[in-house]
């Protein structure tokens, strides 16, 4: 299996579990988001672009600041998270969002076209350099381009991956055979580690052409409540629903108590993990 295979299953899986994200993931999410919209500072009538758009954690904010007379084009690559997304959008009342699938290295719209783009957590892992060069290509003269990322590999991410390991499935589905493959093929890949190094992604924005690029660092503590909370927010990506739905009852229980003995150590708590994050801006002259 090579990268786009791997990749290709990631985003069927964010469709599938598209409405348990929403539910899980995006609460958890909305302090970053409010980070983002606020270091945007989108104005009123204002053409955006939004990459990797999930859910809209960060889209509905942005259409309810460019209002009526501006426009929020958010896309995804991933249908099923665009369908929350427009559901909504329509609960809202917001009208001047345009979901459309799209892949970020191959940005279906002509240049010089926003005034602004972001991206909260979404921006592609492979080819980002790409992305970002399709970013500078539709954004006008003097827009900006501002968008969150992991300030590195979080480590509860591998003590959560090192508490799951003693207990996952011996005889596991074919499906979550290729899932595991396509875990291990992305988290080898250089990309990954590109992309959570602020310094290398500045480098990346300068090269495309962008100027004044500048990154600040902060920490969102999300606030689970308990293993319970930080098991529906991790089973809410499909590897891992996948993992735990095929793990029998004692494997989930031994697993369940492993990862708060890990959590613990770590943190002292769920309660006290944090999100380690930057927010990079840039424009183009």
């Amino acid at each position: 299996m090579n990268a786009d295979e791997a990749a290709f299953h990631y985003i069927d899986e964010y469709s599938r579990m598209a409405e348990t994200y929403d539910r899980h993931v995006r609460p958890r999410f909305e302090p970053i988001a409010r980070r983002l919209v606020e270091l945007l500072a989108p104005k009123a009538g204002e053409r955006v672009l939004e990459i990797g758009a999930g859910t809209g954690n960060a889209t509905l904010p942005i259409a309810g600041r460019v209002g009526p007379a501006g426009l929020v084009a958010a896309i995804d690559a991933a249908e099923g998270q665009l369908r929350v997304l427009q559901r909504r959008a329509a609960e809202a009342g917001l009208g001047n969002i345009h979901q459309e699938p799209m892949d970020a290295g191959h940005i279906l719209y002509p240049r010089n076209v926003f005034d602004a783009a972001t991206s909260n957590l979404g921006f592609p892992l492979l080819r980002w350099r790409q992305a970002v060069a399709e970013t500078f290509r539709v954004l006008r003269d003097g827009g900006r381009f501002v968008f969150s990322g992991w300030d590195g590999i979080a480590d509860w991410v591998g003590a959560c991956a090192e508490a799951q390991k003693p207990h996952l499935a011996m005889s596991p589905s074919p499906r979550l055979l290729e899932l595991r493959e396509a875990v291990q093929v992305l988290r080898s890949c250089p990309e990954r580690d590109e992309l959570s190094t602020p310094a290398t992604v500045e480098q990346g924005l300068e090269k495309a052409g962008f100027t004044a690029v500048r990154t600040v660092r902060e920490t969102i503590r999300p606030g689970f409540e308990g293993v319970g909370a930080f098991l529906g927010f991790r089973c809410a990506w499909g590897y891992d629903e996948m993992e735990w739905r095929e793990m029998p009852p004692s494997a989930q229980a031994a697993f369940t108590a492993d990862l708060e003995k890990a959590f613990r150590a770590l943190y002292g708590g769920f309660e006290a993990l944090e999100f380690r994050l930057y927010f990079t801006a840039a424009q183009r002259e």
